[in-house]
């Protein structure tokens, strides 16, 4: 008999879709739009949405290979996998979890030159370097899925859990060392993120103090904070994720709870990447742009990166180019 689902995560899950809808329809009018958007923003937006596929992958894969079976939400869905596919899946959903991690990672230090590096910031993450730094995260994750489903015998029995899990009857040494290897590299990104993320805060405070002028724009604080807010969830799963695979509390009340609200953290934590970043870097206008006014705005006020690249002067205050 199926599991009925908490009413608490109704909401959660709702928000999570409606979230992943609509950014899915901001990506297609922003591709659909890019000659509008100024070539600093293409810099962001390139980096974060490439980071992006790795949590749209690890989205779809928790709420049909884990949600839907759990909840019996697809009629079609009854049936646990055959052996060859069921932990494939499941070493392929630890290893996209740790893909995301490292694309908090790499938005983060995109930020990090954004900030203190802005001459050199377009060159720096170009189309090309934002392509291969998705593509290096991606062989990560297939390369531990692989690495998870070598290291244990995947013909042992298995069965679905009351949260929704695959157990395995034995210690499978691959998913375990998947589970693990994910809470390294979770507390790895929130070390590294945290260490940025204060270092930005300190040198935008310190120039905010001494009145001195950083020439930050407005698009790239939004950025900013975008980048921050979507590393808060982060926070929250490393917490969930510890105290899951502690042994010391595994099956107490805490662990418990932990392991039955894994899937709702995922939610939550990827629907806050979607609704920050559609909603912070008013991307929302785009979609606005093309249904209702059919002109060509831009999205947000260009950063002073963008209005100084524009013109180039010598020292005697003559234009020597233009953009």
């Amino acid at each position: 008999m199926a599991v009925s689902m908490p009413l608490w995560e109704i909401p959660v899950m709702v928000f999570s879709w409606s979230s992943f809808f609509i950014y899915l329809l901001v990506c297609i009018v922003v591709f659909l739009r890019r000659k509008h958007i100024s070539p600093g923003q293409k810099c962001f937006l390139n980096v974060a949405m490439l980071n992006s596929l790795a949590e749209v992958a690890l989205f779809l894969s928790i709420e049909v290979i884990v949600r839907a079976r759990k909840y019996s939400l697809l009629p079609f869905y009854q049936q646990l996998p055959p052996s060859h596919l069921a932990v494939p899946s499941i070493c392929l959903t630890l290893s996209l979890r740790s893909c995301t991690f490292l694309g908090f990672i790499t938005l983060a230090i995109n930020r990090f030159t954004a900030i203190l590096c802005p001459m050199r910031y377009r060159q720096i993450w170009s189309t090309k370097t934002a392509i291969v730094v998705c593509l290096l995260n991606w062989t990560i994750a297939f390369t531990l899925t692989i690495a998870g489903i070598i290291l244990g015998d995947p013909t042992g029995s298995y069965y679905f859990s009351s949260e929704g899990t695959i157990e395995i009857n034995y210690i499978y040494r691959g998913i375990k060392t998947l589970s693990y290897t994910g809470i390294v590299l979770c507390a790895f990104a929130v070390m590294v993120c945290t260490c940025l993320y204060a270092s930005l805060g300190y040198v935008i405070f310190r120039a905010r103090l001494k009145k001195r002028i950083m020439g930050i724009g407005k698009g790239e604080l939004r950025y900013l904070l975008c980048a921050i807010l979507t590393f808060v969830p982060l926070i929250l799963e490393l917490t969930r994720s510890v105290i899951d695979g502690n042994t010391f509390v595994n099956g107490g009340h805490i662990a418990t709870t932990a392991k039955k609200t894994w899937i709702s953290c995922h939610d939550l934590m990827l629907g806050v990447q979607f609704f920050t970043f559609i909603f912070i870097t008013r991307l929302y206008r785009l979609i606005l742009d093309v249904l209702v006014t059919h002109r060509s705005v831009s999205v947000v006020s260009c950063s002073a990166i963008d209005s100084q690249a524009g013109q180039l002067h010598t020292r005697h205050g003559k234009e020597i180019h233009r953009i």
